[in-house]
């Protein structure tokens, strides 16, 4: 999961925005879609999966629903910027003999449930840990809850993508890890950080970042 730093909405959406429409659907969000796609470096806002710029492959999140905007009169906040973002489809088509339900994630499992996790939060991204095996979790219970129970996470084949980012990393750092510097540890960070010529991160570089980070940290103390 990443940090997002929100900057400014595209003038597009400012007048949109300011029109006087009353349904979200039927405004133009070409503009916004590419504006939030730019501020999140092309993954998604919750697994980090790689996210194109078109309406099929990438949904515009309403962090607090509009179901919920509406029931507690904050209607603004619908077409306010500041609570939207870029998500993946969650697989939203699967087909499978068991219930699509169970093999979906992000913003398609969650539909209208109003989570506590917030991804412009340092504390609440600064709460998740990544195991071994792909596992993420969160030191905070109620985001632990959001992770598992509303966001659907932990999914075995999201689980199955960071868990390769890990043994990507530990390839990279070798059988003697101990002796990389922490000059070198840096630079690699950067690398995974960085992004491409066409400004998209790698998918599921936090994951990397994270992992990169315990043998800085360890580095920096002699370990």
């Amino acid at each position: 999961m990443l940090l997002i730093t929100k900057g400014s909405e595209p003038k597009s959406w400012t007048v949109s925005r300011l029109s006087g429409a009353t349904r979200f659907d039927d405004l133009d969000k070409s503009d916004l879609r590419t504006s939030l796609l730019q501020e999140q470096g092309y993954i998604c806002c919750y697994c980090m999966k790689r996210i194109r710029n078109n309406y099929k492959s990438t949904k515009i999140e309403h962090l607090l629903p509009q179901s919920f905007c509406k029931s507690s009169k904050q209607e603004h906040l619908i077409f306010s910027y500041n609570n939207l973002f870029a998500a993946c489809d969650g697989d939203e088509k699967i087909q499978s003999r068991k219930k699509p339900k169970d093999y979906q994630h992000c913003d398609t499992f969650k539909g209208d449930k109003v989570v506590t996790l917030c991804m412009t939060k340092k504390s609440h991204i600064d709460s998740i840990t990544y195991n071994k095996d792909g596992k993420i979790s969160s030191s905070i219970v109620d985001i632990n809850v959001d992770i598992n129970e509303n966001l659907n996470l932990n999914l075995q084949r999201l689980k199955d993508y960071r868990a390769d980012i890990y043994d990507q990393v530990r390839k990279q750092l070798g059988s003697n890890k101990s002796n990389w510097t922490a000059k070198q540890i840096r630079e690699l960070i950067d690398k995974w950080e960085s992004k491409n010529a066409d400004g998209q991160h790698k998918q599921f570089y936090g994951v990397a970042v994270y992992f990169l980070q315990k043998r800085l940290n360890k580095a920096l103390v002699g370990v």
